[in-house]
């Protein structure tokens, strides 16, 4: 049985803000929550810093999607580099 996933993104313009939680991640919370109502099992992320830039951030979301009973699938571990020389 095939599973429902969303996927996640959230710009640039949030990344490495000090924002509080609920206004930087304001598009995770609103995702997770809509997905539970769906019925959509999965939420996906390219790279892991889409959840979060510091590791409380990081458990926070974890916390967010785990508590609309979701699963994480993170696609890559990081961007790849511009040049790899």
């Amino acid at each position: 049985m095939d599973s429902k996933k969303a996927a996640y993104t959230r710009g640039p313009e949030t990344r490495g803000q000090d924002l509080a939680y609920e206004q930087k991640f304001s598009n995770l919370v609103k995702a997770c929550t809509e997905a539970k109502g769906q019925g959509i099992q999965g939420i996906v992320v390219r790279w892991p810093w889409i959840i979060g830039d510091t590791y409380e951030e990081i458990i926070k979301s974890l916390s967010v999607i785990a508590d609309a009973g979701l699963v994480l699938h993170v696609v890559e571990s990081e961007p790849p580099s511009v040049s790899r020389n």
